[in-house]
């Protein structure tokens, strides 16, 4: 039983009657629940939009996106509980994992990290953080391992529009760089967890510099979110305990991806020029090579 269900449970009598037909709905249409409108979730329950939002509250919960993502969170809570059960296994390994099945799991995970993902952007906080990252002196970008990866898709697109980028790969490299921030600089941390070891120790130091943070991290209470100034959330169904970084590195570039198609919507004009000079001189380069 999810930590929601619980809630329901704990306070289905101090619910109105309308509120509490909105419980049972959800309650018994947990799963399918998510991935509805509240237009739908009304139509479908019988109880208005109205009822569904001062229902959220009673919960807890400042409305319905706020308790989806709370669902997502209990979600992904219970398969990693059910995937820690095995923790010694890797359920990717197994023998009778066909060629079929694979792509099937794969294809399903993503899916699902970038519909959930998507469930949980924040529109204001992603046009906030754009808009400080195009007038900041300089974006530095931090990520390590599989968010490396991420960090660097994001530093090459926002070199390419001509912005003043930082990234390095090595850790040290890293700390020195932190020692020439400044407080018109914007930093962005990517990391699934938000408790990576090298990220918080240059979380720290970035944020006693005063720079700006923008954090693209999972929901949920980490060092990351509990520091940052615009928090991009983004969604995981992997165990912790994985091959790789399939599904959360799907979802940290759909947040990436998302972020840059904001920063270029709000100056198509200056982008623009930039995007055709780099297209040009890319350009000249494959022809040469060809």
């Amino acid at each position: 039983m999810t930590d929601i269900e619980l809630k329901i449970r704990e306070y289905l009598s101090d619910l109105t009657s309308a509120e509490q037909r909105a419980a049972k709905y959800l309650s018994s249409n947990f799963e399918s629940a998510l991935k509805m409108s509240v237009d739908d979730l009304a139509y479908n329950s019988k109880v208005s939009k109205a009822t569904w939002i001062r229902f959220s509250k009673s919960l807890g919960y400042e409305g319905i996106k706020d308790l989806k993502k709370a669902m997502i969170t209990n979600l992904q809570n219970a398969v990693n509980e059910s995937q820690a059960k095995n923790e010694s296994e890797f359920p990717e390994l197994k023998n009778n994992n066909t060629i079929k099945n694979v792509v099937a799991r794969i294809t399903e995970n993503s899916i699902t990290a970038i519909r959930d993902t998507a469930l949980l952007v924040d529109e204001q906080v992603v046009e906030n953080a754009a808009k400080e990252i195009a007038k900041a002196r300089s974006i530095r970008i931090f990520g390590v391992a599989a968010s490396g990866v991420v960090a660097k898709d994001l530093a090459q697109k926002l070199t390419r529009i001509g912005k003043c980028v930082v990234y390095f790969e090595d850790f040290h490299e890293n700390l020195l760089s932190t020692s020439c921030i400044q407080a018109d600089d914007v930093a962005v941390f990517i990391s699934c967890s938000g408790r990576t070891k090298e990220i918080v120790e240059l979380l720290h130091i970035v944020k006693q510099r005063g720079a700006k943070i923008v954090a693209i991290t999972k929901f949920g209470k980490n060092d990351l979110t509990e520091i940052a100034d615009f928090k991009l959330i983004m969604s995981s169904p992997e165990n912790e305990k994985r091959i790789g970084a399939t599904s959360s590195r799907m979802a940290q570039l759909i947040v990436v991806d998302i972020l840059y198609s904001t920063i270029l919507k709000n100056d198509v004009q200056n982008v623009t020029k930039h995007l055709n000079d780099s297209y040009v001189i890319s350009r000249h380069f494959k022809d040469l090579t060809n």
